[in-house]
């Protein structure tokens, strides 16, 4: 059985043979999130970690809502790289400007937990209620754990059920 670890060089390499002799411009935004995630998915180094977001980058820039997640999530949880909210916020605002239910939902919960500044309630609901809106069922939930607890304002039984 060939492990994808074995051959993951010879993916990146096709792929950057295939990517028009290294003209960026010349790629689509897929094509650009598919080096990425082999950036990502390779060795633990610096280079490789680099080389994913640029990709990423240039896809999410193009409004590829999957590179704009995953960027997300390498800035948010990535052991890698520093975790940097500020990049991670912009990108998941981005997927959730979008219409992406996940990233409104984890907007939310960044906002509720406080992750980069102090808790932001209102902010939360914001986005909580978007998710809601499009029936997603945890933003539902969370909605209904807020209006629920009688610490939090607002406090309203109604909307909890």
């Amino acid at each position: 059985m060939i492990s994808i670890r074995r051959i993951l060089p010879l993916l990146i390499l096709y792929a950057h043979v295939a990517s028009a002799q290294d003209k960026p411009d010349l790629l689509e935004p897929s094509e650009h999130y598919r080096l990425g995630i082999l950036y990502h998915i390779g060795l633990k180094e610096d280079l490789s970690q680099k080389e994913a977001i640029h990709h990423l980058e240039l896809a999410a820039n193009q409004n590829h809502l999957d590179a704009q997640k995953l960027l997300a999530l390498i800035y948010s949880e990535n052991k890698v790289i520093p975790i940097d909210w500020n990049k991670a916020f912009y990108w998941e605002t981005k997927a959730a400007t979008l219409g992406d239910k996940q990233a409104q939902v984890r907007l939310g919960d960044w906002y509720r937990e406080g992750v980069k500044e102090e808790p932001n309630l209102k902010k939360a609901l914001l986005w909580y209620e978007k998710a809601a809106q499009e029936g997603d069922g945890e933003a539902c939930e969370r909605l209904g754990d807020i209006y629920m607890d009688a610490k939090t304002k607002p406090h309203d039984y109604q909307k909890a059920f």
